[in-house]
């Protein structure tokens, strides 16, 4: 239970640099969205989810986190 108790706190951790680290590389996701970003059409994925998958990809292409800090 300890255990696994530290690997989820490592994976929550590293989960909110990597949000820390699009927030300040990408300064549309630190700021106030508005909520028509939302809404989508029937099938479409809606805007902000398009945001944040270009934005990751960007991230993991061009630069590393570091998992030691």
């Amino acid at each position: 239970l300890v255990r696994e108790s530290r690997t989820l706190s490592k994976v929550r951790i590293h989960a909110e640099r990597v949000i820390g680290t699009l927030k300040q590389r990408f300064s549309i996701l630190s700021g106030p969205l508005h909520h028509e970003m939302f809404f989508t059409d029937e099938d479409e994925i809606c805007f902000v989810d398009k945001i944040v998958k270009v934005a990751s990809a960007l991230n993991n292409y061009n630069f590393s986190i570091d998992l030691h800090q």
